[in-house]
């Protein structure tokens, strides 16, 4: 009998994690592509771990803080499908060190990505070794125009109002990339540049400047490129079912092992979910994005716990399609909110000390003689009187302790 090793349990999520994305995404109708092409969208983000000491071990804390007192924080970045809402796949690092960058955890992650797709990223991707390793495997970039770099419209090859083609030439070799990887790479790369100027009232930037490999004006226009990065929020919003709806934000396994099994489950169930959205855009002749995924994560646990009072499992299906098909998201263009919330946090003090200290100090003020805290006399007995005046008596002097601590 075949008894795997303990490593094959451990990546096994993993595998399954990344199965499911990809069979999600080829199911989608052909129409649904961006001009024909796979689009996947980059984001990174942060969450909390326990703080134990072989999460410390693996997981540091960040600079200046003080174990005991705060929770480790890990970097994640997450690879998901535009189209479908799936989750490709997806990196897990300490959230500083060498190699905990999004651009190097991307680049583990290459293999998610196949010749002829669309990288969709912020401006963290827009250097210009970044875009030149993704043209070496076959992979467009949509991104924006670093901040390090100035864009004139009057040079290069113009093919409409504010939109050219450019040459980037190579900068310093980056320590990531050795001589020869580097040698390999282009000596320059012509990319494109599109202005598009917004007119929306409430909207903090007023013109954005795009960069992409993508140089065909005809097949790619200008518009469109604005609507694809437009719909990059998108990657912004599963960030947040995952960490809110999933209840992702805060991990609580307590070893790294199993830190990176929390961690790939959560992204498993979360492509359960994609699956009956994409099976409910697919039969209501919807698009994925337009159906709610807090309405039909809550739609699922309601119809599990009323499984056994469904007559078949065909009409227990029918029903979990037919209720998830009528929550689709407003369709609310150009909205602008606050950026506040209206829950007020709650007034605690931090912990700025390790918990054992503050119960050594609790324990010592507990054990002093009640005559020491209250010199006057007690009254007389047992009673409840007695009992009263000692319990206020230490509880006045164990909060005067603590404020004199604080």
């Amino acid at each position: 009998m075949f008894v795997p090793p303990s490593w094959w349990y451990r990546e096994v999520y993993w595998r399954l994690l990344r199965e499911t994305g990809q069979e999600l995404e080829q199911q989608v109708d052909p129409d649904w592509l961006w001009c024909g092409r796979r689009v996947r969208v980059a984001d990174d983000s942060t969450l909390l771990i326990p703080d134990t000491p072989a999460n410390r071990q693996k997981y540091p804390l960040q600079t200046g803080l003080q174990a005991d007192c705060h929770l480790p924080v890990v970097r994640i970045l997450v690879v998901f499908s535009l189209i479908a809402g799936c989750l490709i796949d997806a990196a897990l690092r300490p959230y500083q060190g060498k190699g905990t960058g999004e651009t190097a955890m991307l680049r583990e992650l290459s293999e998610a990505f196949e010749p002829g797709d669309v990288l969709l990223g912020d401006r963290y991707f827009s250097g210009y070794w970044d875009i030149a390793w993704w043209l070496s495997h076959g992979v467009d970039v949509v991104t924006r125009l670093p901040v390090s770099r100035r864009s004139d419209f009057r040079r290069g090859q113009r093919l409409g109002k504010d939109d050219h083609l450019v040459v980037w030439r190579r900068t310093s070799r980056p320590e990531w990339l050795s001589p020869a990887e580097a040698d390999a790479l282009s000596q320059e790369v012509t990319l494109r540049e599109v202005r598009v100027r917004i007119k929306v009232r409430g909207f903090r930037a007023k013109s954005v400047i795009f960069v992409t490999t993508l140089l065909d004006a005809e097949v790619f226009p200008a518009t469109k490129l604005a609507e694809l990065y437009r719909r990059r929020w998108q990657a912004e919003l599963n960030l947040r079912s995952l960490k809110t709806q999933m209840q992702m934000e805060q991990l609580r396994t307590k070893k790294p092992t199993t830190i990176r099994k929390e961690f790939a489950m959560h992204l498993l169930a979360y492509n359960c979910v994609r699956r009956v959205m994409l099976e409910v855009a697919q039969t209501s002749k919807l698009q994925p994005w337009e159906i709610s995924f807090k309405g039909t994560l809550q739609t699922l646990l309601e119809f599990l716990a009323r499984f056994h009072q469904t007559p078949t499992v065909a009409t227990w299906v029918e029903e979990i399609i037919k209720t998830i098909a009528q929550l689709q998201v407003g369709h609310r263009p150009n909205r602008v909110e606050p950026y506040a919330v209206k829950r007020r946090p709650k007034a605690y003090v931090p912990l700025t000390e390790p918990r054992a200290v503050y119960k050594n100090e609790s324990a010592q003020i507990l054990s002093y003689p009640v005559s020491a805290i209250h010199p006057g006399p007690l009254p007389a007995g047992e009673g409840e009187a007695a009992r009263m005046v000692t319990a206020l008596c230490v509880t006045h002097a164990l909060v005067f302790q603590l404020e004199e601590s604080w």
